[in-house]
């Protein structure tokens, strides 16, 4: 078993070596799943009204902790989904300064790739009126 995790304590544990081959895209996933969790428990916490529900947070601010290891992981050219995904939930967790230096860094990585850069222009400009 790669992932041993206790979803009611939110521990999970990985007996995975960082240069085994799986450990990227498990960790991705692992990320992906609290990114996850994080919008539903957030669509359920403004459903009930409560301000002080911390569930939401807690998982974006692990997920945004596992994206931001993979980083130093993936070669650069496979930089760009993971700060998008960061982007995002850093807007999420009320950090728009890291949202807007992940979007320029974005433009800045996807000189190469006009559509990534475009859309990181869009996002920027809608979201933070520039």
């Amino acid at each position: 078993e790669i992932y041993q995790c206790d979803w009611s304590s939110d521990v999970c544990s990985s007996d995975l070596d960082s240069k085994d081959p799986a450990y990227v895209p498990t960790q991705q996933r692992l990320a992906d799943l609290l990114a996850e969790r994080a919008r539903t428990r957030f669509m359920a916490e403004v459903e009930a009204g409560c301000d002080n529900c911390k569930g939401s947070k807690e998982d974006r601010m692990r997920a945004i902790e596992i994206y931001e290891n993979l980083l130093t992981q993936v070669k650069v050219n496979e930089h760009g989904p993971l700060l998008f995904q960061l982007a995002h939930l850093h807007e999420m967790a009320n950090q728009p300064d890291k949202a807007i230096a992940l979007f320029e860094r974005i433009i800045k990585e996807a000189k190469a790739k006009p559509i990534a850069k475009a859309r990181a222009k869009a996002k920027t400009q809608i979201e933070y009126d520039f």
